[in-house]
């Protein structure tokens, strides 16, 4: 291990820190201090992530299409919720990744559970095991990982064969 000091990686961590610490805490500094200092020294105690590219326009459609998705999705469960006489058919589906990079697999399979009617219920290697309402609430993986791979600047067919 170098004893020099990553001094653009201290700042940013730094900076993140306190801004986290102000968001979170509302402004308290009297421990807030001590807190963003022991947080930034543990950040510079673990290894360097691997650079991550992302994609300004992919980022923009990502946005739009999961606010557009999680919109639509709730209206649908909630139409559920209340009219008892809509099934529910419940479905589980072996889901291959095709994203490559942990910060994109951890996205994709996050941004799952966060759409109403899926879940996102195991991992094993590059296949994730996805719980749906009804089997049409899991037609829109392909789409939504085609969305994740273009926030980091990668390219998926929209649907896989």
């Amino acid at each position: 291990m170098s004893d020099a000091i990553d001094w653009p990686r201290l700042v940013r961590l730094a900076l993140i820190n306190t801004v986290l610490w102000w968001v979170l805490s509302g402004g308290g500094w009297g421990f807030g201090v001590v807190a963003v200092a022991l947080a930034t020294a543990l950040g510079l105690a673990m290894p360097a992530a691997e650079p991550v590219r992302y994609s300004l326009l992919g980022a923009l459609r990502f946005a739009e299409y999961f606010l557009r998705q999680s919109i639509l999705g709730g209206i649908d469960v909630a139409y559920r919720a209340f009219a008892p006489s809509l099934p529910l058919v419940l479905s589980w589906q072996h889901y291959p990744l095709r994203l490559r990079g942990a910060p994109a697999r951890t996205l994709f399979i996050n941004a799952i559970s966060l759409l109403p009617g899926t879940l996102s219920a195991e991992l094993r290697g590059d296949i994730v095991l996805v719980h749906g309402l009804t089997p049409e609430s899991l037609q829109e993986l392909a789409t939504l990982e085609t969305r994740v791979g273009g926030l980091f600047g990668q390219t998926l067919e929209e649907n896989p064969s």
